[in-house]
């Protein structure tokens, strides 16, 4: 491992085409800056050129029996690597963007609501999954006699 002196960034970006309208974008990914140790964390800043011409993005909606679903978390995995994570809005509305294009998980979790998972293709631009429903957990009541 190198040591990149502060305020500087170095980023290797593959060719890009001269005839394409193109933009990097830098994707900061906090799910693997931050490190646990014995004594605290560690911030190991990771990010990664996101070319403009291979982004994508989805959004959706979160409801529980017609109710949006605020502040549920919802992430996309690739190969069980989280590539991204959000929470809905009050409404219920999520958005995540800068995504590469290509086939990941889209995860749901809420608090008391069962979770819901599904795989999903991202192509170039937005991507909308439309509408989630999540339903209750069966309430766990014991009977005693």
């Amino acid at each position: 491992m190198s040591l990149i002196p502060s305020q500087t960034i170095k980023i290797n970006i593959q060719a890009i085409n001269a005839f394409e309208s193109n933009g990097t974008y830098l994707d900061f990914d906090l799910s693997n800056s931050v490190e646990q140790t014995g004594q605290g964390y560690i911030f190991k800043p990771v990010i990664h050129p996101v070319n403009e011409n291979v982004r994508a993005s989805v959004m959706g909606i979160v409801l529980s029996n017609s109710v949006p679903v605020g502040m549920a978390s919802v992430s996309l995995t690739n190969s069980s690597t989280t590539v991204a994570k959000t929470y809905t809005k009050p409404n219920g509305v999520f958005t995540i963007a800068a995504v590469a294009v290509g086939n990941y998980t889209l995860t749901v979790n809420a608090s008391g609501l069962s979770p819901y998972s599904t795989s999903v293709s991202l192509s170039k631009g937005m991507n909308n999954v439309g509408t989630i429903n999540l339903s209750s957990l069966p309430s766990t009541t014991s009977f005693r006699p």
